[in-house]
């Protein structure tokens, strides 16, 4: 491998590039790199010794994955990614891999940050943990805090955070099956008199079986633009427009039991004699639609679907499309 600068990271504090005092810091260690030649010198400028080096210990914010320099799988220890010295820009951050999902929840239309009184048994406050799954009047929510707990009687005030992330919740339900009885019977006799006792144990096994419900159901959507047509697809979910798209593109978006989908399908051409098509197709009828137009430009908006028990765990498909044709389709 052809031999490269030396990376000596340097931190400053002001445009006249002053040195800053920097404190101690986290980085990969990713071993010793091969670089071009440089001298470390020992004693004085008069007569020292200069030694001469080929390689240096390579710390950076990005680890290798696979040979000397990070690529777009490495780990980061930034929030925001800062150009690579060496190597690629890994994909991932530490805000993409552990914050993400928990800021898009707060800033979700749908979220909702309660407060509560309650009362919570002292054996069960001692368990309890900020990442669990509060049910409150057949809700689900993140626990955020128990405050002004009262060891005397349990009373508490609590804050919840819902709706919750996808895939938190894990349903466990408990089936017990009996076996036949087993019966032992004794028999003891004296001298004097003849005694006969019978005992019976019957025996019970207990089967238990976890299974893992989700709570929403996945929403698989995709745009398309054929034939030369300018089209826009925008994407309904209790009224707000939550993927908005001028291009091919896919995608997909949970919802909830209780939510509404609908979409807009607009299509317009400039070809002379072709016809713009905007239409959707659906696993869910009421989401199938089309519209035509030989003339201009066209568009079409569906009737609302509202997500039902029956979804939630499952796929709900929405496949849209701008088409320019010669006729309509």
């Amino acid at each position: 491998m052809a031999t490269i600068p030396i990376y000596i990271p340097t931190y400053i504090s002001d445009q006249t590039y002053n040195p800053s005092r920097v404190l101690p810091r986290l980085l990969f260690y990713n071993g010793m790199l091969d670089c071009e030649p440089f001298y470390i010198e020992s004693g004085s400028a008069y007569g020292g010794v200069a030694f001469k080096q080929s390689s240096f210990p390579y710390f950076d914010n990005y680890n290798v994955v696979s040979g000397s320099f990070p690529t777009t799988d490495s780990k980061s220890l930034l929030f925001l990614n800062e150009d690579a010295v060496y190597g690629q820009l890994p994909s991932d951050t530490l805000y993409s891999d552990y914050w993400t999902k928990y800021v898009e929840l707060l800033y979700n239309p749908r979220t909702r940050l309660l407060n509560a009184s309650t009362i919570i048994p002292l054996a069960d406050y001692f368990k309890m943990e900020l990442n669990d799954i509060v049910e409150l009047r057949g809700n689900y929510y993140h626990l955020r805090a128990i405050n002004d707990y009262n060891l005397k009687n349990g009373e508490c005030n609590i804050q919840l955070l819902g709706p919750i992330l996808d895939d938190a919740l894990v349903f466990t339900t408990t089936s017990t099956t009996t076996q036949p009885t087993t019966t032992t019977s004794t028999t003891s006799t004296t001298s004097t008199t003849s005694t006969t006792s019978t005992t019976s144990t019957s025996t019970t096994t207990s089967t238990t079986s976890t299974t893992t419900a989700t709570p929403f159901s996945t929403l698989s959507w995709t745009f398309s633009e054929t034939g030369g047509a300018v089209g826009n697809m925008d994407l309904y979910v209790n009224g707000s427009i939550v993927e908005s798209r001028s291009n091919t593109s896919a995608g997909t978006y949970s919802v909830y039991l209780g939510d509404t989908i609908n979409v807009e399908v607009v299509c317009n051409t400039y070809g002379y004699g072709d016809c713009a098509n905007a239409y959707s197709t659906s696993n869910k009828p009421i989401l199938s639609d089309a519209a035509c137009d030989c003339e201009m430009g066209t568009s079409l908006f569906t009737s609302v679907y509202t997500v039902v028990s029956g979804d939630l765990g499952g796929t709900i498909t929405l496949n849209t499309f701008a088409a320019c044709d010669s006729g309509c389709i």
